[in-house]
């Protein structure tokens, strides 16, 4: 019992900056997604229309490396550049969350139907209206799913 009691006495002694950390936990982490989210998803956008085999392939290698490194070695190697703070670890984060969301997104796309784009070509959908009617939505469940994917690996490699 005395355990219990020294932890919820060691909660409400520390609640704000407990509070705070919390804070700036979930701060780092949102904004971590949401620029990997801008730049992978439009990079992976931009490589479903170029169609380049050896360019598709050095985006995910080096996405692929990004991803092999430890978050921590990331921020390991950013600290003595960029110093102590959020910066470090918000691009650490970034890097780190870089290939599942480029990743789920370029297949989401991919795997749309042949027959639903030539479908929506003979409808007369320029190229942006066949990606933003036809092919982001039925990509959704893949891209989200690369979010939820993603926003796990950076809750759980937070510095």
């Amino acid at each position: 019992m005395g355990l219990v009691q020294d932890y919820m006495t060691f909660l409400s002694n520390r609640y704000p900056d407990i509070l705070a950390s919390l804070w700036q936990h979930l701060s780092i982490v949102a904004l971590a997604v949401l620029l990997g989210c801008v730049v992978a998803m439009s990079t992976a956008i931009v490589l479903t229309r170029m169609k380049a085999g050896i360019i598709n392939s050095v985006v995910f290698t080096i996405a692929n490396i990004f991803q092999t490194v430890p978050t921590i070695a990331l921020l390991a190697i950013f600290i003595p550049i960029l110093g102590i703070g959020m910066t470090p670890a918000v691009i650490a984060l970034f890097l780190y969350s870089l290939l599942p969301l480029l990743r789920n997104t370029y297949s989401g796309i991919m795997e749309v139907d042949e027959g639903v784009v030539e479908s929506a070509k003979g409808m007369g959908y320029s190229s942006m209206q066949r990606l933003w009617k036809i092919e982001l939505p039925l990509a959704f469940p893949y891209i989200l799913s690369g979010v939820r994917l993603t926003t796990v690996y950076i809750i759980s490699g937070q510095p």
